[in-house]
């Protein structure tokens, strides 16, 4: 029985409900603040390294170039997750629209 309730496509839904960005930043901001993040404690160690000892230097940028590969590794793993941005934000969409509608 159709009742004359019309069911709305997805299309439909998508059109009518809005993106859901609470809490998001663009990712040239991120970028751009993780990079100046990074400049600034290089431009630190810069400062403090020379009067270090030997030993001491090596091991403060050693330890300075492993934290900052992890923070990069994170960058790249967002820059690629970023690709499918939109189809995540249409799940978050759907999602929502379910659990309203229970």
């Amino acid at each position: 029985m159709d009742h004359g309730l019309h069911e709305p496509s997805v299309e439909e839904l998508e059109r009518e409900l809005p993106a859901v960005m609470d809490g998001q930043i663009s990712l040239g901001d991120l970028l751009s603040r993780v990079m100046q993040a990074i400049y600034a404690e290089l431009a630190e160690l810069a400062e403090t390294m020379p009067n270090m000892s030997d030993s001491a230097r090596k091991r403060t940028l050693a330890d300075w170039v492993v934290k900052t590969k992890k923070q990069v590794v994170k960058l790249y793993a967002v820059t690629k997750w970023t690709r499918d941005a939109e189809t995540v934000q249409k799940c978050m969409v759907s999602s929502m629209t379910m659990i309203s509608s229970t």
